[in-house]
């Protein structure tokens, strides 16, 4: 009797629960690594990777190409009348000269002073004879907003905007807050949309000042954000991978578990889900896999300390944003998995017989087999 009791007593000695790790962990181990990951390759990118790519892919070379090939380009269109500038130190400033040049297009529909600031009628009627197309350009634009008359193929500003816009050229009066509304509503409506027109027709059929070509400029200006774009893009990856490598395969083979960083900081271990061991060394390099894939997401915004947001869309004909897309869609659907599986398992767990349980549940699991802790 006594017998079976210390039996049944050292049978329920060995009995003990393993469970995994929460789902708010499991998914914190991810998001954890993936942090780290990007940390990482942003120092990489812009410590060592892209300013070696620059020094020796003549960088300086292709930006003073396109400063030379911008300020042609701009001469052609401050040579035909198509732009205006306000002082000389301002000249490379595009953007600001298109908004004063457009200034200028209200003050002379507004006080009637000047002909040469409708660059519309400069270009399409002057240069190209096209009078019709010039009429037709500013209908469509002025659809919708209702600024302009056309009387005798020619336009004028209606009589209301002239008064609500007349205060802006007074030094001694102020424009009332609707107008000011509509005065930039006009400028981005109807001045800088009509402007669109005449640089697409630019683009298409080429416009010459003394030795310049617009067309060429423009291929020359492309050539070089070509060639930018192609820099920023390789740098991206090679950052990515040396990243990727560091975190998930360099680190976790010289760990003793094989674990990732966030696994050693959370005291989190991955094992077979059918035999509770830790993965081989081969198959901590194998799961690397499925790190990588995911961790794609981070490459979107790796560039961005170097290029504008909206950039980073197009860098790579678009193909950095649909990588990083196809990421994000793989991180959804396995966050999905794991707040519906019973045991808090990603959809790369699954795939992989893994599950992750905590290094003190592991610990219980040596104790029990009789391993030395």
């Amino acid at each position: 009797m006594n017998e079976t009791n210390n039996t049944e007593n050292l049978n329920l000695k060995k009995e003990i629960n393993i469970a995994p790790i929460g789902k708010g962990k499991r998914m914190l181990v991810f998001l954890g690594d993936l942090f780290i990951t990007f940390m990482i390759a942003v120092f990489l990118l812009n410590i060592a990777v892209l300013p070696i790519g620059k020094v020796s892919s003549n960088y300086d070379g292709w930006m003073d190409e396109i400063d030379v090939q911008t300020k042609n380009r701009n001469e052609i269109l401050y040579g035909n009348q198509l732009l205006f500038y306000e002082y000389e130190e301002d000249k490379n400033n595009f953007e600001s000269n298109l908004y004063y040049s457009g200034n200028k297009f209200v003050e002379q529909m507004v006080l009637s002073n000047e002909t040469k600031y409708d660059v519309l009628a400069t270009y399409f009627i002057s240069i190209k004879n096209e009078k019709n197309k010039y009429l037709e350009i500013y209908q469509i634009v002025d659809e919708e907003y209702g600024f302009l008359l056309f009387e005798d193929g020619q336009i004028k500003l209606k009589p209301k905007y002239i008064e609500a816009f007349a205060p802006a050229f007074d030094k001694n009066d102020e424009m009332s807050e609707n107008a000011k509304k509509d005065y930039e509503l006009f400028l981005q409506k109807i001045f800088l949309n009509s402007y669109s027109y005449l640089i697409e027709d630019i683009q298409e059929n080429d416009l010459t000042y003394l030795n310049y070509s617009y067309i060429e400029c423009q291929n020359a200006i492309a050539d070089a954000n070509r060639y930018y774009d192609l820099l920023v893009l390789i740098c991206t990856y090679i950052s990515f991978l040396l990243a990727f490598i560091i975190c998930y395969l360099v680190y976790p083979l010289i760990n003793k578990n094989g674990k990732t960083m966030t696994m050693s900081i959370m005291k989190i271990e991955r094992v077979g889900i059918n035999n509770i061991y830790l993965l081989k060394k081969g198959e901590v390099a194998l799961s690397s896999i499925y790190n990588l894939v995911s961790n794609f997401v981070m490459t979107l915004f790796l560039p961005l300390p170097n290029v504008m947001f909206s950039y980073v869309f197009a860098i790579g004909g678009g193909t950095l944003f649909v990588m990083s897309a196809l990421s994000f869609a793989l991180i959804v659907a396995s966050f999905f998995v794991i707040l519906f599986n019973q045991f808090n398992r990603s959809l790369f767990d699954i795939l992989s017989r893994t599950v992750m349980i905590s290094t003190e549940s592991l610990d219980e699991i040596y104790r029990l087999k009789g391993y030395e802790i």
